[in-house]
């Protein structure tokens, strides 16, 4: 997910220097999902998240900080959503596709 990320900020022409700091901040982010038994990120909700930033806020982080890091899981996520939904919508179009057929 991390190679698709970078990939993405990339092609939106992104400096390196921001594609790193995004990719940090996604790094934080999965380190602190994996040693909170989550995993994935489809699986977080917005009470974890909410968690996450109470775990930053504890470990004296300054607001800023810990904004831009949600800024950078926040296109992670539209990232994986936008992928899931187009997987989806092509399974769906294969279906109906092949119900059209069927029906004439």
């Amino acid at each position: 997910m991390i190679e698709l990320f970078k990939n993405y900020l990339q092609q939106r022409r992104y400096m390196e220097s921001t594609v790193n700091g995004h990719l940090q901040n996604v790094g934080y982010f999965l380190k602190w999902i994996e040693a909170n038994g989550l995993y994935e990120v489809e699986n977080v909700s917005y009470t974890d998240l909410l968690n996450y930033v109470q775990y930053e806020q504890q470990r004296n982080k300054d607001v800023s900080t810990i904004n831009l890091r949600i800024s950078s899981i926040w296109v992670m996520v539209l990232l994986v959503l936008l992928i899931n939904c187009t997987d989806t919508l092509k399974y769906l179009n294969k279906k109906v596709k092949r119900y059209h057929i069927r029906g004439l």
